[in-house]
């Protein structure tokens, strides 16, 4: 910034104080397959769910997988595969619809063909929209990896590697989207979002809203992922109304 002749410190007196800001709003693919399957051209976002990260390590002993008997092993993998096993049935007791639990990195020690692995490390990614949920699963993942630590002869830590609360967006700023998108002719579905966005951090300073268009068969962060432009041009379609009502609205 300095060889093009700017300084980087004026950008904190550019920053705009909270009452100057109308609305924020964030028009993006769903990075899931929900309106896809419904058929419903756009989604309006209600509220965005918070992140855990837990990193677990279980440390067992390596071994020849030849040689060493099934009851004699600290397999970090069979600890690994508890804790995985474990997912479905502790959403089912501590979560609900909007609950998401997903181990989805993975490293294993020696990572080899013809050794009783010796240690696991991975990342429990939680999500929901409800703060109390969110604790509750993090709270019976952590049980569970103790639970598999100790029926397989392993030792672990668990640290939490980071955490993103859930944010409820505007209310008022979904019934006008809504309301927009009716006018235009298009049907609408009122839905969470699962994965992270702007509108979730700028909520904090202004009323956020975030619009949604389908992504083909729900592929994101991924070479397929997809939207067609005719999807994407109705969803810009109700941003545009959307900021102009605001903006007529600002003026009065």
């Amino acid at each position: 910034m300095r060889d093009q002749g700017l300084n980087a410190r004026d950008a904190l007196d550019a920053a705009r104080p909270p009452r100057d800001v109308k609305a924020f709003l964030e028009l993006h693919i769903e990075q899931g397959p929900v309106l896809e399957q419904a058929g419903i051209p756009v989604g309006i976002a209600d509220s965005v769910a918070g992140v855990i990260n837990l990193f677990v390590s279980l440390i067992g002993r390596a071994n020849h997988s030849g040689t060493t008997p099934m009851n004699l092993r600290a397999d970090a993998f069979a600890g690994l595969s508890a804790v995985g096993q474990a997912v479905r049935s502790i959403i089912a007791e501590h979560g609900g619809e909007r609950s998401r639990i997903t181990i989805g990195k993975v490293a294993l020690q020696p990572n080899f063909i013809h050794t009783v692995p010796g240690r696991a490390d991975f990342i429990i990614n939680i999500r929901d929209t409800d703060p109390g949920t969110m604790a509750a699963l993090a709270q019976a993942m952590e049980q569970a990896v103790r639970d598999a630590a100790q029926a397989n002869g392993l030792s672990f830590s668990i640290e939490e590697q980071s955490r993103m609360e859930p944010v409820r967006l505007d209310g008022t700023l979904v019934s006008l989207l809504n309301e927009e998108a009716h006018r235009l002719g298009l049907k609408t579905l009122t839905m969470p979002s699962g994965a992270g966005h702007d509108a979730q951090t700028m909520q904090a300073l202004s009323p956020s809203g975030l619009i949604f268009v389908p992504s083909r068969d729900g592929i994101s962060h991924a070479p397929e992922e997809w939207t067609d432009w005719e999807a994407i041009e109705k969803g810009a379609q109700l941003m545009l109304a959307a900021l102009v009502r605001l903006s007529a609205v600002a003026a009065e």
